[in-house]
């Protein structure tokens, strides 16, 4: 009989702590390993450096050369049509 009394009152002090932390504003999601490791694949994946963000202009080169070349080809398109 003290075992089944001693696994209810684990159960319930386990319940309570959850209760309190979900009301403290923890969440328990956070723990999951499978969902970190989604959240986490999908950052590598999409997380990617802003251009605004380099420091030396000369590394800008390349996009402003594939911008102009992109307005060039659709100059071209818009006026065969």
């Amino acid at each position: 009989m003290h075992i089944v009394l001693s696994v209810i009152t684990a159960l319930a002090g386990l319940i309570w702590a959850i209760s309190s932390l979900q009301k403290s504003g923890f969440d328990i999601n956070s723990l999951n390993p499978f969902l970190w490791h989604r959240r986490n694949s999908w950052r590598n994946i999409h997380d990617a450096k802003p251009i605004i963000n380099y420091l030396n202009r000369l590394m800008l080169l390349p996009y402003f050369f594939w911008g102009l070349q992109n307005v060039k080809v659709k100059l071209a398109q818009n006026k065969k049509i």
